[in-house]
């Protein structure tokens, strides 16, 4: 049988959450309202601290304000560039 090779593996996140002791804050943003709704209550029903922003000019604006840990863009900003 096959080992796991993520064994003993832990994710970032959780990481960070262990170091900070308490929650891993992450910013998402995209147009997509209801992406990035959705993204929220995932996130947040996993115990992170969600920020939002519905475009890259806000997102950069949110990332200077409230320091994350991790920043989620749209996919379509990344592309775009």
């Amino acid at each position: 049988m096959m080992s796991n090779p993520w064994e003993g593996v832990t994710p970032v996140t959780e990481q960070i959450r262990q170091e900070n002791l308490g929650m891993a804050r992450i910013l998402v943003f995209d147009a997509d309202a209801p992406i990035r709704n959705l993204l929220r209550e995932v996130l947040e029903l996993e115990g992170y601290d969600v920020v939002e922003a519905d475009n890259a000019y806000e997102g950069l604006q949110q990332s200077h304000a409230t320091p994350t840990d991790l920043t989620m863009p749209d996919i379509a900003y990344l592309i775009a560039f």
